[in-house]
C-alpha cells in the first residue's frame, strides 16, 4: 500500500472520529472516555491541544508538500484547512444553547495546529537526513 494511501486512510479516519466529538458534544452526549477529560484540571484544554495537534500533523501529512509562503516564512496548507474549521467551529458554539466559546480553548487549539506543523518539519527534516 502506498504511503500517500495509507495517510489518506488515517485522515478519514481521525476526521470521522473528530466529526463524532463535535457531534457529540454538540447534543451533550460526550462518550465516558472524553467526559473523563473534564474531571481533570485543563483537562479538555489538553484535550483541544492533541485532537488539533493530530488532525494537523495528518492533514499536513497527506497535503504534503503543499504550502504557500507569508513574509518569507512557509506555511502549510493543512495547518491552514485545520486552523480556518476550528475556528469557524468554535466562533459556532457563540449560537449553540448547550456550548459555550472559549478562548482559551481556541488557544489551546491554536497551539496543537502549531505542534502538528512542527511534528511534520521534524519529520521531514529526518527523512532528508536518512535519505
Amino acid at each position: 500500500m502506498k504511503s500517500g494511501r495509507l495517510w489518506a486512510i488515517f485522515v478519514v479516519l481521525f476526521l470521522a472520529f473528530f466529526l463524532y466529538i463535535i457531534y457529540a458534544a454538540n447534543h451533550g452526549t460526550l462518550p465516558f472516555f472524553i467526559r473523563r477529560l473534564y474531571l481533570f484540571p485543563g483537562g479538555d484544554k489538553l484535550g483541544h491541544f492533541v485532537l488539533l495537534a493530530l488532525a494537523s500533523f495528518l492533514a499536513n501529512q497527506l497535503l504534503y508538500p503543499r504550502h504557500f509562503l507569508v513574509f518569507g516564512k512557509v506555511f502549510f496548507v493543512g495547518s491552514l484547512i485545520v486552523l480556518i474549521a476550528i475556528t469557524a467551529e468554535e466562533i459556532s458554539q457563540m449560537f449553540l444553547a448547550n456550548r459555550t466559546f472559549d478562548l482559551i480553548d481556541l488557544s489551546c487549539s491554536y497551539l496543537g495546529i502549531i505542534a502538528g506543523d512542527v511534528g511534520v518539519r521534524v519529520l521531514k527534516r529526518k527523512r532528508d537526513v536518512v535519505l
